[in-house]
């Protein structure tokens, strides 16, 4: 398992065609979603899992199957390194579970785990063999699996959310938080009873020790934020609203007063430790300045950050550094054609150009990252399917091309026809039916 991060491998000339295929097992089956977790450069583990949406209240559905394989691919020269798949019924009421792949940090295991069905597979597998380690057996008698998240670093350990239920099946108002190795449940490391049934528990991106927690107890005046310790289960409630952002080498808190008039920023190291704090006007939009590489274990759209992130406030634009959290220039919203409150953007930077992706339908803009000066809306249609390090991928009519991510020039154009395009252990692939295929 790598621990540096994964930079995609452009492909700088026109390739002559695919160098490898193989077929997953259950790809291309209606209902089947396809992701890749980056392990190391040329190493990935494809998924081919059930889509997500379980219909818990309807109990006239009828029984249905559901399955989930797992693959290890070497994706540079196509090799399956080694393979699982599992199928199961589902419970009549539940028209589909989310099924899927963790891996589980550093520690060289990876954990098979389904929620929304009884029924789904629950291991823990060997990250080189594929081979069980363990039965994951998170829930006792009375116990729903709703959510299990890993703790970053080398335990391999995992927290659980557990709904609790009575004896005719009812939910009770209180639900269980546990910490355990998932290869020995018996032996939590903490159990934590939080009043409320609606429980949810964020991952943890960075190693700081805490999530955040959010609940609903049914009376509105009993929902809130908390914060739960990861290291000793100990959970504090807070009243006032916040959000973790879990940044690259740091971490963010931020907390809008009640009123939206202005917003506090906390900056966190790994220990959990205060670096700095600043107030912004209004409520402040946060978000990290990308960069194109993969983070190891982590699904294919999580990068790696510069150590910088943007702040759209009240006061416009501002790029601030993550470890001291002072500001490096600030521009205004009218320069970057840009409206408070803003829509969510995408920050990546590319030498000295920062491209913003505005999802609100607005064309993206180019930005000097070195002194925040509008360069202009980028030419060309920004929509892709992937991006490398200088070159932005899509798919059209059974062409794939590749498109300098600056100027806006093709540089190549091929023919392959490909549902889809991604890296994968820092290598192009394609899917297209069943297949799985290498591009260049």
């Amino acid at each position: 398992m790598a621990t540096a991060p994964i930079v995609p491998q452009d492909i700088a000339t026109q390739p002559t065609g695919p160098t490898w295929s193989l077929q997953p097992p259950g790809l291309g089956e209606p209902g089947k979603l396809v992701g890749s977790i980056d392990i190391s450069e040329d190493y990935a583990l494809i998924s081919v899992a059930p889509e997500h949406g379980a219909d818990l209240t309807s109990e006239s559905l009828p029984a249905s199957t559901s399955s989930l394989s797992v693959t290890l691919v070497n994706t540079r020269t196509g090799d399956q390194v080694w393979s699982r798949e599992w199928h199961w019924d589902l419970e009549a009421g539940v028209s589909s579970a989310d099924a899927r792949a963790l891996v589980l940090g550093t520690s060289g295991r990876v954990l098979v785990v389904t929620t929304g069905s009884e029924n789904g597979p629950r291991e823990v597998l060997d990250l080189s063999t594929g081979t069980a380690v363990a039965a994951f057996q998170p829930a006792e008698p009375g116990e729903t699996l709703k959510k299990v998240s890993v703790v970053p670093g080398d335990s391999g350990d995992v927290y659980a959310t557990l709904a609790q239920r009575d004896d005719q099946g009812d939910v009770l108002p209180y639900s269980l938080v546990k910490r355990f190795d998932p290869a020995n449940t018996t032996d939590a490391q903490w159990v934590t009873r939080i009043d409320a049934a609606g429980v949810n528990v964020g991952d943890s991106g960075n190693d700081i020790g805490y999530a955040k927690v959010t609940y609903y107890a049914g009376d509105p005046q009993q929902s809130g934020n908390g914060v739960l310790d990861l290291a000793t289960g100990a959970f504090v409630a807070r009243p006032e609203p916040f959000e973790y952002y879990p940044f690259t080498g740091y971490t963010i808190r931020s907390n809008p007063d009640e009123a939206g008039g202005s917003s506090t920023l906390t900056g966190l190291d790994d220990d959990g430790n205060t670096l700095w704090t600043r107030t912004e006007t209004g409520l402040a939009q946060v978000d990290e300045v990308l960069t194109s590489a993969a983070i190891p274990g982590s699904p294919r759209w999580s990068t790696v950050g510069t150590g910088q992130f943007v702040v759209v406030s009240a006061n416009g634009v501002a790029l601030v550094d993550g470890l001291t959290g002072s500001t490096i220039w600030q521009a205004a919203l009218a320069d970057w054609k840009l409206e408070y409150p803003s829509v969510p953007l995408r920050f990546e930077a590319q030498g000295d150009v920062l491209t913003v992706t505005n999802f609100g339908g607005s064309p993206s803009s180019l930005v000097d990252l070195t002194t925040g000066a509008w360069m202009g809306f980028s030419p060309w249609d920004i929509s892709y399917e992937t991006s490398g390090a200088e070159y932005a991928y899509r798919s059209i009519d059974g062409q794939v091309s590749a498109i300098d991510k600056i100027s806006g020039e093709v540089i190549w154009t091929t023919d392959l026809a490909a549902d889809s395009l991604f890296f994968a252990g820092g290598r192009l692939v394609a899917t297209e039916g069943n297949t799985l295929r290498s591009v260049g």
